[in-house]
């Protein structure tokens, strides 16, 4: 888990506690194997949130 990811469930750890929420637990784990397969179960999510503007195809046909 990169320190983003880590800072933020250290901050929502936090904000439960200033809630008074004691019945939400967060479990945080570092996922180190098969790269390249969450990279591609994750692309088409991704292909799906990028915009590309008008006439993009004659633009950069390289893309």
């Amino acid at each position: 888990m990169n320190n983003g990811r880590r800072g933020l469930a250290r901050n929502l750890v936090d904000q439960c506690r200033l809630l008074h929420n004691v019945k939400t637990h967060i479990k945080w784990f570092h996922q180190s194997e098969n790269k390249q397969v969450r990279i591609f179960t994750r692309s088409a999510e991704v292909t799906n949130l990028i915009l590309m503007p008008e006439g993009w195809e004659t633009r950069w046909p390289e893309f």
